[in-house]
């Protein structure tokens, strides 16, 4: 049992309508994400009664640490998983076998979204850059286009090499390399997090924070480290032309219950999960067989209403107990908002 199902057993909380794990057979199961013990006692009776929660085991996220704990999927386990399948892809493209090298390259992308980490600047332009290659080959239309310029994003350094590819692909990534560079400049500014933390950006790396670096205006692929705790983090930043992107590092894949909390109660505000969180919940999901992990989560707000004064059993005049007098002609008082997302490991997003 995790410290906080410990914790809240001890608060007085009855546990019988919590699982430690899912059930064998379930295909989805629920994570109440709360601010700390007592957000959870709080509010742990709300979600139980929804209608939605009917049938569905609900857990605590330390019981997603814990199974995290033993996953044994270190960075050295997706780093070879990755190089092994863009060198299948380099193969499979070599001997113009396109159906080989998409299906390589495939494997490539889902081991990315799940690895918290990132691999160097060149296997990340190779994977964009072979893409486009194969879509080249095979005639799809205008889909390389695409590819490529992922491709020349990722090269804002100025320090890749192309892999092997025909005239025509070379002639293809040039085109839109000169698209991305007419495209205009953005920043990306990148905060102090964790002391020790060292940031990446499409796999170079900058250093710790403050940093800031000027690249080309599109998707790139951040990535944080904080090697005395042996914690990496990735996401996703959108540079816009003219404009500075601004994060810090948000360690997810750390044993604290109070801070994968904290990064899951982040992703359901901005209902996006990054790569890192989303390795985790993906890593759980295929652990127990799941479909779609729910996320709840219940959060107070302030009601607001005319005060009114009632009178009170001793005929003196007042507040109900429960109200706050603000002296302001209003009482306040506590409701919560119950927020309720459903992520699917396969598409690695939230669904509606």
């Amino acid at each position: 049992m995790g410290l906080l199902a410990s914790l809240l057993m001890l608060s007085g909380i009855a546990s019988a309508d919590l699982a430690t794990e899912p059930p064998e057979g379930a295909t989805e199961a629920a994570l109440l994400v709360c601010e700390d013990v007592e957000a959870c006692a709080d509010t742990m009776w709300l979600v139980l009664g929804l209608e939605s929660m009917e049938g569905v085991p609900l857990l605590l996220v330390d019981a997603l640490v814990a199974a995290q704990d033993t996953s044994g999927e270190g960075t050295e386990r997706f780093e070879g998983k990755f190089t092994a399948r863009l060198a299948a892809a380099r193969e499979a493209y070599a001997l113009q076998s396109w159906s080989v090298a998409e299906a390589a390259l495939d494997d490539a992308e889902r081991i990315l979204a799940r690895w918290s980490d990132s691999p160097g600047n060149q296997e990340l332009f190779e994977l964009s850059y072979l893409r486009g290659a194969v879509r080249r080959a095979r005639g799809e239309g205008r889909g390389h286009e695409h590819s490529f310029a992922q491709a020349a994003t990722a090269a804002w350094n100025r320090s890749v090499t192309l892999p092997e590819s025909s005239p025509e692909a070379e002639a293809a990534y040039y085109a839109a390399l000169t698209e991305v560079v007419t495209g205009g400049l953005g920043k990306v500014r990148l905060e102090p997090g964790l002391p020790g933390t060292v940031y990446l950006l499409d796999g170079v790396e900058l250093g710790e924070g403050p940093v800031e670096v000027t690249v080309f205006a599109g998707a790139h692929r951040l990535t944080a480290r904080q090697p005395a705790f042996g914690l990496t983090w990735s996401t996703q930043v959108e540079v816009l032309a003219g404009e500075t992107s601004t994060r810090v590092a948000r360690f997810s894949k750390v044993g604290d219950v109070q801070q994968l909390n904290a990064a899951l109660a982040e992703a359901m505000a901005d209902e996006l999960v990054p790569p890192g969180l989303g390795a985790v919940l993906g890593d759980y999901a295929e652990r127990y067989g799941l479909k779609e992990v729910i996320l709840v989560r219940a959060r107070p707000v302030a009601r607001v209403v005319e005060a009114q004064t009632p009178v009170l059993e001793d005929g003196s005049l007042g507040p109900p107990p429960e109200l706050l007098d603000l002296g302001l002609g209003e009482w306040v008082f506590e409701e919560h908002v119950i927020q309720e997302l459903r992520y699917d490991p396969r598409l690695r997003r939230f669904v509606r």
